[in-house]
Parts: C-alpha cells; structure tokens; sequence
C-alpha cells in the first residue's frame, strides 16, 4: 500500500509525519469541534484496553484505520486522560453504533477516559458523551466544572457497564479480537513447543522445516476457499504445518486450537473469553457475533485433530462465508471423515475440503532442513543424502538433530570459505538409528512389549507368506500382517493399543484382501533385530551357517532387511561365532547373470502398480543377483566389530572383501516413480560402468569405509596399500571416492592419511586405467 499524501488521508494529518506536526494538527481538528478544549493538553495516538486479564495496545492512527475513514486518539490533561476522540472522514456519517464503540474503548482504557468525542468535523456531526452513564453533552457549552463533575463520576462506573463495553468491542471491532487471538496462539502453540529431545512435544521453534504444504493452504484461503484439511501420517510434521499456517497469514485473525484438549470448539473458546474478560459469554454470543458477519469476516480456526460435537456447524458456517476452518488431520482418521459410517456416500467435510496431504520432504524441503541443520548444529550430511529416503521424513531428521544436540561438538571439516567447523553426518542409516527411534517413539514400557509381540507375528507372516508374490507386489514399501494371524498372536485389547497409539491401521489390498499395516517401519525393524539375534545366540557354532541362510533370506522381505540383520549380527558378543557369522556371509559373492529374450521383470514402485518390463529380441542384459548378503556385511563394517587389536580388525577383513565389487552394492528404497535416483556412471575399458565420483556416498559401503577411516585411519592407509599392491580396481574406486572427503577434514591426522591416498590412488588409476567417457544410467 502506498503512504498518504502529506495532508494525510480523507484530511487527516499523516500518522507518519514528525510527532509535533501530528499533534498540533491533531489538536486543530479536535478544537474545531470541541472549542472549550483547555491549552497545553497532548494527543496519544496508542489506546491502552484492560479487558479482563488481556492488556491490548492498539494504534488508534494506523493506516488501516485512517483508510476506512476513521482516527482514534486519547486526549490527556497532564497524566490524567480527558478525551476519547473518533475522527471521522467529512463524508462519513455519525452513528449510534459509532458512539457506543468510542464508549466501549472509554471504559476499558486504563485508566478510563470520562469524555467521548465523536466528530466528522461539522456541528451536526459531531456527538460528546459522558462515559460513566452515555449521557448527551453540548461540546460548545461544556464548562470547566462541569469537567471536573464528570472526572470524579468517572470512577464510580458499574461493573455492568465495563461488561457490556467488552460485549461491544467483541462484537464489533477486529482489532481487540486479533489481540486476544494472537495471545492465545502464542500460549497454545507454546504449549506443544519443546526441547529438539524432548518428542512428548510435537513443535522445536528452533527446528522448523517450511512446508510447501503452508504454502498450499495459504494459496487455498487467499484464492477464496473457506475450508482446507491438511493431512498426514503420524510424525509427519501436520502440527508444525498448521503452525506454519498460522504464521502465514499474518495479520489476519486466527485461533489454533489443539482439539484433543478442547472437545467442542465453540465452547471452548465462549468458556476461555468468560474466564479471561471475567465476563459471562456463551456459545450463542459466539453463534451471534459469526451471523452478524461484521466482526471476523476473515476469522480463521485451525484446528488439529477431529473437533468433538460442532463439526457440521462450523462447516456449516464456514460455506456461509462466516468464517474459514483448516483442519490437521491423521490420514486414516480424514479417511474416516471421508464417507458416511458404513456407507460410500461423501460427507460435508470431504464435499467443501480443499485437501492437501502432507508426504515425506521434496528436495527443495530438504535443502531447507538442511540450511537449519547447517545453521543451528554447523553439521552437514555426506555427499549423496538428496538421495537417501530416510532423510525425507521429518520423524528422522528431528531423530538427527535431537542426537547432534545431545553429543559435545565434534569439528569434523572445516568450511573453504568460512573457515568454520563442521560436523559430519553420515546419511544411510545406522543401526543405532532404529534403537534411537525405538527410545524416542515407544517411552510406554508396555507400549514396548506390544511391538515385541508386533515384531514376532510379522516374523511369523514373513517366514510363511513372505516369497508370495502377490505379497511382495500389493504391499511393497508398506509392511502389513495377515489380521487373522495378528489376531490369534497378539489379541484384540494389544491390537487397539497400537492402533490408538499410530503404530498400525487398516488397510483393503486387492488381492489378499484386509490387513494391517505397520506405520513406523524402523521401530518394527528394530524389535525384529532383537529377536534374529536371540536366534542367533540360539544355534551352535558349527551349525550357523544353516540358521543364517535362512535369515539373509529372510531378510529379504523385511523393512530395513540388510540392516536388520546387520543389527542383529553386531549384538553377538562370542568372537568365535561372530567370526563364523562373517566368513559365511562374504562367501555368499552375488553372483551374475542374466536376462534374455523373453525375460519379464517387474519394477517395484510405491505410488502405482508395478511397472511390467519385458525384454525383446537379441537381448542379454547382466545383472547382480543375491547381493543381500554383502549389502548386510556393508552395514555391518560400519559398526565397530569386535577384534583382536594386533590384527587387522574384523572390518578391514570385510572391507577388503567386499570392497572391490564390481557392481553396486546398492538397492534403491521404496519410493515413487519420480523419486528413483538416478548416477551417472562412466565407461572405463576392460572394467565396464563405474559410478561418479560425484555421486556422493550412496552405497553402505562408500559409507562404511568412510566411517571407518575416522576410528583407525591407520588402517585405511594399509587398504589403500593392498588395493593397488594387489590391484583391484573397484576397491581403488571407492578408497579414492572417500579420500577426496578424508583429506578436508579437520583432525590432521585423519586429513594427512586422505591427501596422501588421493595422491596415490589418483597416480595409479591415471597410470593404469587412462581417461573414461561418460554416460548417464538409471
């Protein structure tokens, strides 16, 4: 908006000239029409309200005010307010609803003005009143005794009349409402803000990702929408979206209401005003001030979870254009809203919604959490995490910044342009990461054992229906469970805690019909880790090798499978059996084959059914098969292993062994048809495709060897010796990859160990592999 020409707006002076000017024209206004006006008197341009416990300081000269063709102001004889004044624009007319509000800002400013003068600037428009009774006065008559009368009167007004003042202003300025709204939002949303540890609470203020989702709802209501359900699955960030919201919309009146605390809406909000403005209000005021339409035009609830009792009446009111409602919804529970109970038929709230779901971070998302992680811990992630999946929920990098926030500050890198100190992330998860989860989300000590027996019954499913195809395809990316045989294990009154508490719902499949669905696949992988290693622990040495066949297999059908295992692994503490657990695996070398004409291979993806590749003529396409052994051992090498530390430890010995794979010892996670990562990879004679340097550190391997650099970087030096001693090329690859990352960190001698490989590495490549060309796979 631009500013007022200097005489100011419909001739009242210009809030924003020098406070002199202001005042002496103030003054010159409020003497044409009130004459007996004493000299020496000051103008307050800010009105000072005490309604009930709320204080409100409102600028009675904004320029929302001045456009609307009105001004209010506070005439003071010293420290002793004289005169409420309204200024109105010549062309407005003076009413008695003008009057009653200049009353209603009189009684309730502190302390209480005695006078108000309602003026357009003309005799016949202008009105003076006296507070304490409303009573008619002559402004051209007004002595000063009379003055002083009403001065002493002043301090004597009934409390019924301070009461109906509040019921004035309520119903009939924005302002005051704005200002007690924008208390109750700060003491709401303050109540559900918390310490980045501290998960009973939904909000970290300084830990907000900006949604696109905000931005969305805000388009919706500017576009002219009235009601808008933004919903997600548990953990997803709804409450901090609607916050979002709120803080969107700026200077419109909003209310956030946490539903679970308040039950019916309305009454919640009728019992706080009679409680804070110590004035009786009740649901039918709330009812009739929405009907008049005058007060809230723009009033927006946001309500998170289902409100109890008045959904179809706000809804209802809402259409009418009385007000406008978003809603925070859990997925399933919107999906409940959806239809009528038993029927197919729409409800209201589906028919007028303008639904937005909140999913997992885009990448313009993540960069934002990433900026936050920068900016409140100095930590950034290894190359490579925009495409890791984990890392776009939001459930798991507050896991991230809550344990960056936990641990003493550990510089890893230093910055080339700041020369600041930063701590480094490493992107694929760890098993730590699901025990971390575990702690977090599942407090309850009960709630805990329910998904131990949660955990054993998807074993259970797994082990009998696990290699169904039918199986894989319909719930791929979704861990669900047989419901007959939840049922029978677990019983109905443990299958209605985890529901209530988010951990399962239902689900209708096409093929195999109900089931339900496990929400928090970590902390399932977590539990189930815990039962392979008592199975583990069970067998005889000589007899493993038969128990963990049938558990890398396993492994397979499992969420988080090759880490699950790798997990279960790490707890076993006899080094003779740990030591039979490694050998078996790195035996078990994927192997290649491939795929000819006449092949048909189905691309797994979450957002659609399965995409059918048939191959053609001439075709013989080499592939990878079984590499979930040494994908297991890929996490495994990056905990630290048990060892004799006179030897090269157990990791090295599984390094070295998987380190020089030919393929990629990579499988991409669930994940749309858009979200498929793609590499680029170059094309080196005699060795084939080879990815990226770039690329960044998307294989567990890359991963695993850089973490193990840090803790015995003695020992990457002796891996970078027998790579090219013994010249595998592959292994070489990634100990170069790592080491342009080890020679910029901060501990000179982790920094030492990777200049003095990137030379080595570089040398031998470039004297025995030549220049590549590149090309770009997906």
């Amino acid at each position: 908006m631009s500013m007022p020409p200097a005489d100011g707006i419909f001739g009242f002076p210009d809030p924003n000239t020098n406070e002199a000017d202001f005042q002496a024209a103030i003054v010159e206004r409020i003497r044409t029409a009130f004459p007996l006006l004493k000299a020496g008197v000051r103008v307050e341009r800010y009105l000072a309200l005490k309604l009930g416990h709320h204080d409100l300081k409102i600028d009675g000269t904004s320029v929302v005010k001045t456009v609307k063709g009105r001004l209010d102001v506070v005439v003071f004889d010293g420290a002793a307010p004289l005169l409420l004044v309204e200024l109105k624009a010549p062309h407005v007319h003076i009413t008695d609803e003008d009057v009653e509000q200049g009353l209603s800002y009189a009684r309730l400013h502190k302390p209480m003005v005695p006078l108000v003068l309602v003026t357009n600037g003309s005799s016949a428009g202008t009105r003076v009143v006296r507070t304490y009774d409303g009573a008619a006065m002559e402004a051209d008559t007004l002595e000063t005794k009379a003055l002083g009368s009403i001065l002493q009167s002043a301090s004597v007004l009934a409390a019924s009349a301070v009461e109906g003042s509040i019921r004035t202003l309520l119903g009939s300025d924005p302002v005051v409402w704005r200002g007690i709204l924008n208390r109750w939002n700060t003491e709401a949303i303050g109540s559900r803000t918390g310490e980045i540890g501290d998960f009973r609470q939904p909000i970290v203020q300084d830990f907000l990702i900006p949604r696109d989702a905000a931005l969305a709802a805000r388009e919706h209501l500017v576009g002219g929408a009235t009601v808008v359900v933004l919903h997600g699955e548990p953990l997803s960030g709804v409450t901090c979206a609607l916050v979002q919201i709120a803080g969107l919309l700026g200077d419109e009146p909003c209310a956030y209401i946490d539903a679970a605390n308040t039950g019916d809406v309305l009454q919640f909000i009728a019992a706080r005003l009679s409680r804070e403005l110590q004035t009786g209000v009740s649901k039918d005021d709330l009812r009739h001030w929405l009907n008049t339409a005058q007060v809230l035009p723009s009033l927006t609830l946001i309500i998170d979870g289902v409100p109890l009792g008045v959904t179809e009446e706000l809804l209802y009111n809402a259409t009418a254009g009385r007000l406008r409602l978003v809603f925070g919804f859990n997925s399933r529970a919107y999906a409940t809203l959806r239809t009528l109970p038993g029927r197919s038929e729409e409800t209201s709230i589906s028919r007028v919604a303008k639904a937005i779901e909140l999913t997992d971070l885009t990448l313009p998302e993540f960069e934002r959490a990433q900026d936050l992680l920068l900016k409140q811990f100095n930590a950034v992630f290894l190359p490579g995490s925009e495409i890791v999946a984990d890392l776009r929920r939001p459930r798991t990098l507050r896991l991230v910044a809550s344990h960056l926030a936990g641990q003493r500050p550990r510089p890893d890198i230093t910055a080339e342009r700041s020369n600041v100190n930063l701590s480094i992330i490493p992107a694929i998860p760890v098993y730590r990461a699901f025990e971390q989860a575990s702690s977090r989300f599942t407090v309850d000590p009960r709630l805990k054992h329910d998904l131990s027996r949660l955990a054993a019954a998807y074993l259970e499913d797994v082990r009998v229906n696990g290699d169904n195809p039918e199986r894989i395809s319909e719930t791929y990316g979704t861990p669900s469970i047989d419901p007959y045989l939840l049922e029978a294990s677990l019983g109905e009154t443990r299958i209605g805690r985890l529901s209530d508490q988010g951990f399962i719902h239902w689900i209708d499949t096409t093929v195999l019909g109900p089931r339900l669905v496990v929400r928090l696949p970590e902390v399932l992988s977590h539990h189930i880790s815990i039962l392979l290693t008592r199975e583990l622990d069970g067998v005889a040495v000589e007899d493993i090798a038969g128990t963990l066949g049938d558990l890398v297999n396993l492994s397979s059908y499992l969420p988080y499978g090759d880490l699950c295992l790798a997990a279960a692994i790490a707890r076993v503490d006899e080094p003779t059996r740990l030591g039979a657990v490694i050998d078996y695996l790195l035996n078990r070398e994927p192997q290649e084959s491939h795929l000819g004409e006449g092949s048909v291979i189905e691309v797994l993806i979450t957002d659609r059914a399965p995409v059918r590749v048939h191959f053609g003529d001439g075709m013989n396409e080499p592939v990878m098969d079984d590499l979930q052994p040494w994908l297991i051992l890929s996490h495994l090498a990056a905990i630290r292993l048990n060892g004799d530390d006179s030897k090269p430890s157990l990791n090295m010995s599984i390094l070295a062994g998987i380190g020089n794979f030919s393929g990629q010892l990579y499988v991409p996670p669930p994940t749309t048809l858009n979200e498929i990562p793609g590499f680029h990879f170059h094309e080196v004679d005699g060795l084939g495709k080879i990815p990226c340097r770039q690329a960044g550190i998307f294989e567990p391997v890359l991963q695993a060897l850089y973490l193990h650099a840090l803790r015995h970087p003695d020992e990457f030096d002796r891996l970078v010796d027998y790579a090219i001693k013994e010249k595998k090329p592959f292994l070489v690859w990634r100990l170069w990859t790592v080491a342009a990352l080890l020679k910029t960190l901060a501990s000179p001698h982790v920094s030492a160990v990777g200049m003095r490989a990137n030379a080595a590495l570089s040398n031998w490549w470039n004297r025995t592999q030549g220049r590549f060309s590149v090309t770009n796979d997906i």
